[in-house]
């Protein structure tokens, strides 16, 4: 009986030190963001428990031709003091467009795919919360200074 409570009595301690942003984070959003020469849309799920999972489309914005790709990825995130940071352990080229026209992945240079994603997979990366209520999302990356606004994804009815 005793080790049941003290077991308990651990559970509840951690329950109350969880930060209070990361549970407001939980659950699906859908971002953008407009680094240098380029614009990202990323959909992405912050599961309870730490990982995640999304979809991000990157285009081009500068005066060269257009690319754009769409990548799916999955890693997994924490919030502390205001911060999230994000590790991705996976980072999938999904599609690849030249000028609007869709470009099918065998025909991209060999080896180009598992260099992008090779690249992708294994980064982190830091965002302050700037702002975080149920329905939206402001982040600042904390090397780049690129403000991402999200808002929260509707939650789909079950049938």
């Amino acid at each position: 009986m005793a080790r049941a409570t003290a077991l308990l009595a651990l559970l509840v301690l951690s329950a109350c030190r969880e930060d209070p942003q990361a549970t407001l984070l939980a659950g699906n959003w859908l971002c953008a963001s407009e680094p240098h020469d380029y614009a990202m849309e990323r959909q992405v799920s912050f599961a309870e428990g730490g990982k995640l999972s999304g979809r991000s489309e990157v285009e081009s914005s500068d005066d060269r031709t257009p690319v754009a790709m769409q990548f799916s990825f999955s890693g997994s995130w924490e919030v502390e003091d205001g911060t999230l940071t994000e590790w991705l352990d996976t980072h999938r080229l999904m599609r690849f467009s030249r000028d609007g026209a869709n470009v099918p992945l065998a025909e991209l240079p060999s080896g180009m795919i598992t260099e992008v994603e090779t690249t992708l997979a294994g980064q982190s990366a830091a965002y302050r919360i700037e702002s975080l209520t149920a329905e939206a999302l402001a982040l600042r990356d904390t090397v780049e200074d690129v403000q991402t606004v999200c808002e929260r994804e509707p939650e789909q009815e079950s049938e």
